[in-house]
C-alpha cells in the first residue's frame, strides 16, 4: 500500500474498527510509515502502537471485542465479560497454572484463575510495536507474548503464555481499581510470592520540571575550607541524595532539620545554664538563678513546631530559598491538593518579590513543610484530616517541595557548624 494513503482508505479502516474506537476513545488511527495503518495510544499509552491493514479481519474482529483499560496491563472482553490481566509465559508445570479460587467482593463472588492467554491477546501482541523507549508500563507486557520470544519460550522451555483471569467481571474504571487493590491485598496476605495486578497511574500530560539554580555562588569557588561536620547529619544527607524515592528524600531532609532543631535548642539551653551557674552573683541569689534556669528548661521543652521554626529562622537564608521559589512560580502560586485529600494553600502570591517573601516566609514555610511531613508519615495526625496517598501524581506534586526542603536542610548543616 503506498504511503500517500487516501482518506477513503483511512475512513474504511476506521469504519471497520468503529466498535473499538467507541469503547476505547483515547485511541486513534493514522497511516503507517510503510504499508497499512497504525492504531496509536492504545490504553492511552503513547509507547505502543498496533499495526494492521484493512485485510486483517482477525485482528479487526479481535479489537472490536476489547476494551483496553488505561490503568491496567489487561483486556476486558466485552462479549464474555472476562477481565484478562496480561502476564507472561511461565512453565507448564508452574503451581500458578493450577491456582483457581473464588473472591467475594461487594456482594458478588468472582472466579479468579491463572490459565492460558487468550488468542486475542496473542494477536494484539504480535501486532504491537514500540513507539517510544520503554516507560513504566513496560509496553503492557506485550513484548513477552509476541514474535520470536514467545516461539522460543514455547518450543525450548515448554513455557505457556499465561494470563490471570477474573470471570464475569463488570468493568468500570473506578470499581476495577478498587477491586484490584483489595484482590492484591488478599492474594499477598495468603501468598507473599503471588504476582500482583499492576495499577498504572493516570496520565497527567506533560510535566513541568522543577528548576533549581545549579551554582550557589556566581561560579564554583577556587578554594573550599571544610570543617568537621556532624557524622549523623552527613549520613542522613547522603541517604537523601542517593534515594530515588521522593517520599524518602523529603523525609530524610526534614529529618536533618528536625535533628538540628532538637540539638540546637538543647545546646543553646545548656550554654545558657552554664553561664548562669558560673556567674559570680549566682551563689548569693540562688532563687533568681533557679527561676531563670527553670524558664530556660521550659523553653527547651517547647513544642516541635517552635523548634523547627527557630532553627530555620536561625540558619536558613531566605534569599537562597527564594531563588528556587522564583524559578518555580507556576508551582508555588497555586494551591496543592494531593490524592488522599491533603491540601496546602499557595506559598506565595503572583506579584511577590523577595521583600514580600522575607516578610512572610516564617512561620509560613516551616509550618507548611511540617504539615507535609505529618501527612506523609501519620495516617491520621490529630490536626490533619487527610493524608498524602502514595500515588505517582502525588510524587509529582511533592517534587517542588523536595527542592525547598533540600535547600533548607543543606543550609542548616552548613550554618549550624559556623554558629
Amino acid at each position: 500500500m503506498p504511503e500517500d494513503k487516501s482518506s477513503d482508505q483511512l475512513n474504511l479502516v476506521k469504519g471497520c474498527l468503529s466498535e473499538f474506537f467507541e469503547f476505547n476513545p483515547p485511541c486513534s488511527l493514522r497511516p503507517a510509515s510503510g504499508d497499512g495503518f497504525a492504531i496509536v495510544n492504545p490504553w492511552a499509552d503513547p509507547s505502543i502502537e498496533f499495526q494492521l491493514n484493512e485485510n486483517n479481519v482477525a485482528l479487526i474482529d479481535c479489537l472490536n471485542s476489547l476494551v483496553l483499560p488505561p490503568r491496567f496491563s489487561a483486556l476486558w472482553h466485552r462479549d464474555t465479560r472476562d477481565f484478562e490481566v496480561i502476564w507472561a509465559p511461565i512453565p507448564a508445570d508452574s503451581e500458578f497454572r493450577d491456582r483457581r479460587f473464588e473472591f467475594a467482593y461487594k456482594n458478588k463472588t468472582y472466579i479468579c484463575e491463572y490459565t492460558d492467554a487468550s488468542e486475542r491477546l496473542i494477536l494484539i501482541a504480535e501486532a504491537h510495536i514500540a513507539a517510544t523507549p520503554p516507560t513504566s508500563t513496560d509496553f503492557r507486557n506485550l513484548g513477552l507474548l509476541g514474535g520470536e520470544f514467545i516461539k522460543m519460550a514455547s518450543e525450548n522451555f515448554e513455557w505457556v503464555p499465561t494470563s490471570f483471569w477474573i470471570r464475569d467481571f463488570d468493568y468500570e474504571d473506578a470499581y476495577a481499581v478498587e477491586f484490584a487493590q483489595h484482590l492484591n491485598f488478599f492474594m499477598h496476605y495468603f501468598d507473599n510470592g503471588t504476582p500482583k495486578i499492576l495499577l498504572h497511574e493516570e496520565s497527567t500530560g506533560a510535566e513541568s520540571p522543577v528548576s533549581v539554580p545549579r551554582l550557589r555562588l556566581s561560579e564554583f569557588p577556587p578554594e573550599i575550607k571544610s570543617r568537621q561536620m556532624d557524622p549523623y547529619l552527613l549520613s542522613v544527607w547522603h541517604a537523601s541524595v542517593e534515594t530515588s524515592d521522593p517520599v524518602r528524600r523529603f523525609l530524610y531532609h526534614y529529618q536533618i532539620i528536625e535533628y538540628a532543631a532538637f540539638y540546637y535548642m538543647r545546646d543553646d539551653t545548656s550554654n545558657a545554664v552554664k553561664r548562669i551557674l558560673g556567674a559570680p552573683s549566682t551563689h548569693g541569689n540562688l532563687d533568681s538563678a533557679v527561676a531563670r534556669i527553670l524558664e530556660l528548661v521550659a523553653e527547651d521543652r517547647s513544642d516541635p513546631e517552635h523548634r523547627i521554626r527557630s532553627v530555620i529562622r536561625r540558619f536558613v537564608e531566605p534569599s537562597t530559598i527564594w531563588s528556587i521559589i522564583e524559578s518555580n512560580r507556576h508551582f508555588f502560586t497555586k494551591p496543592f491538593e494531593f490524592d488522599g485529600g491533603f491540601k496546602l494553600s499557595e506559598l506565595i502570591k503572583e506579584n511577590w518579590t523577595l521583600d514580600d517573601f522575607i516578610a512572610a516566609w516564617t512561620p509560613k514555610l516551616p509550618d507548611m513543610i511540617r504539615r507535609l511531613r505529618n501527612a506523609l508519615v501519620h495516617a491520621r495526625e490529630t490536626r490533619e484530616t487527610n493524608v498524602i496517598a502514595p500515588t505517582r501524581s502525588n510524587m509529582r506534586l511533592l517534587r517542588p517541595w523536595i527542592a525547598l526542603v533540600e535547600a533548607m536542610a543543606t543550609e542548616v548543616i552548613v550554618n549550624r557548624e559556623i554558629n
